[in-house]
């Protein structure tokens, strides 16, 4: 439901988390509720993710209403799609708060790094290998770490043979 439910988002143009956004996909929920009836079926399920962009199966659209149709009438009614919602907010509330958190040990781990070189009187005009492998993300988000280049004059400072 998550994907889904980002798509949604951006399809409305909706961002950020708390209640005004619980309120906004509660009048959403009204739209996708084309016949008025206080409920959404598998129909209008469907053609309200299709409009959003979403590529989706008759058969993913009745995978998705059973997760969350609580009392197994096949449809969603007003409790079940809230609390769906509630709970999505919740997780994207934590998940970004998780990522301010990364970016946050990232930041502080740089910095370690930078006074722990400066201590050893490393200097930060020496060129630098990255030690951390992004998986195609950028440098930024993974927190990769810059560290010194070793030359042989370091050899003896660290105690190694970097040749072999």
């Amino acid at each position: 439901w998550t994907e889904v439910l980002d798509k949604i988002c951006d399809h409305y143009g909706l961002t950020g988390s708390g209640s005004e956004n619980v309120e906004t996909f509660v009048a959403i929920f009204d739209k996708i509720d084309s016949d008025g009836g206080g409920e959404i079926d598998q129909d209008e399920m469907y053609e309200a993710l299709v409009n959003a962009g979403l590529d989706i199966t008759e058969e993913g659209v009745i995978t998705l209403v059973s997760m969350i149709d609580e009392d197994g009438n096949g449809d969603i009614d007003r409790d079940e799609w809230k609390e769906t919602i509630e709970f999505y907010l919740e997780l994207k509330e934590e998940e970004g708060e998780m990522q301010k958190q990364q970016s946050d040990h990232a930041s502080f781990m740089t910095n370690l790094r930078a006074k722990k070189l400066e201590a050893l009187g490393v200097g930060d005009a020496k060129p630098t290998t990255t030690i951390v492998e992004d998986g195609g993300k950028d440098d930024e988000e993974m927190g990769a770490v810059e560290m010194p280049a070793l030359n042989e004059s370091d050899e003896s400072s660290v105690g190694m043979d970097i040749d072999g």
